[in-house]
């Protein structure tokens, strides 16, 4: 027998975006939601979350937009002078290829995603990446070691 999973990326983006989740979830197909650790209504998207207990949470990876989780000291390969994420995965991709960007970086800041997730009481389904960047070359395995680290039994895998 096969499932359907409905997913709606970005909870914990803004508290629009939660609602649109929350409704969709409520009265619509969506099964599943993957919180941004790092997004502006990050608190609101638990206590969302805590209010649809029929609904997957898991974590969605982010390193395009916003600012990091880890101490910035610990991750700077991955920010721009503003101490923020600094474009989408063609940019990570181009700095991957150019070895300007330090993959332990991007571990560092996943688990740290990973841990406020579930520091907030979520036991997170699966992991995926705001803008599928969990996809990108060296990165995916990253995003698979810290799946069975945090005990996490599913990522997402894109096909285009």
């Amino acid at each position: 027998m096969r499932n359907l999973i409905v997913n709606a990326d970005d909870l914990g983006w803004t508290a629009g975006v939660n609602r649109g989740i929350a409704e969709a979830h409520r009265n619509g197909i969506v099964t599943s939601t993957s919180l941004l650790a790092n997004g502006c209504a990050f608190d609101d998207g638990v206590r969302t979350s805590s209010e649809l207990p029929r609904l997957g949470v898991g974590v969605h990876l982010n390193l395009s937009d916003g600012k990091p989780v880890a101490p910035k000291k610990e991750v700077r390969s991955l920010l721009n002078k503003a101490g923020e994420f600094s474009g989408g995965p063609e940019n990570l991709l181009f700095r991957l290829t150019a070895k300007n960007l330090d993959v332990n970086d991007v571990e560092r800041e996943w688990d740290a995603q990973i841990k406020k997730v579930q520091a907030a009481g979520i036991h997170a389904t699966h992991l995926d990446g705001h803008k599928h960047v969990q996809m990108l070359p060296g990165l995916f395995g990253i995003a698979l070691r810290l799946a069975k680290k945090h005990g996490i039994e599913a990522v997402r895998v894109s096909h285009y």
